[in-house]
């Protein structure tokens, strides 16, 4: 008799904004708080089967601008009373500055729009494994994060020195 094999699948996902249609143009930061409905406005659904997600940040304005970016989670749970309550928790809160390396005009990321190169984790209240990669020197930085099973990945930003908008690229695996 044959042994049976089995193979752990790992969902992989192209990557997609935050914020659709419009960048964060906040010049302070917005928490979320608790509500009966899905989030949306800088949510993204974690597709079942993911590990991980990659995160490149980006903004508006021009290099050496600098823009800090909250990260969240939310739950979904269900009382006894069937309504459902999505909780969000901060993951971690960074500092980062735009680097010289733009978007490409009519794409996902624009050409007046600049990654950043430089991330700075300054807060980080959940005990989440992040993984950052902070070349600085106008290299695209990147950061990854555990999803530990949450089921929406969400991002705030405060518009620092100079920004004039912000927003992240997200892919799963």
């Amino acid at each position: 008799m044959g042994m049976q094999q089995n193979a752990l699948a790992t969902v992989k996902s192209p990557y997609r904004k935050f914020f659709l249609g419009t960048d964060a143009s906040d010049a302070s930061f917005t928490n979320p708080i608790p509500t009966t409905t899905q989030p949306s406005t800088g949510f993204v659904a974690v597709p079942i089967g993911a590990n991980f997600a990659s995160v490149m940040l980006y903004g508006e304005n021009s290099n050496g601008d600098l823009i800090n970016y909250r990260f969240w989670t939310s739950r979904k749970t269900t009382s006894v009373v069937g309504t459902t309550l999505w909780v969000p928790r901060m993951l971690c809160e960074v500092a980062c500055t735009l680097s010289a390396i733009t978007g490409i005009a009519a794409a996902e990321v624009v050409n007046t729009e600049f990654f950043v190169d430089t991330i700075s984790k300054t807060t980080s209240p959940w005990p989440a494994f992040i993984e950052v990669w902070s070349p600085e020197n106008d290299t695209i930085a990147e950061m990854v994060f555990d999803c530990r099973g949450v089921d929406m990945l969400g991002l705030t930003a405060d518009l620092n020195t100079g920004a004039t908008l912000a927003n992240g690229l997200v892919a799963f695996f």
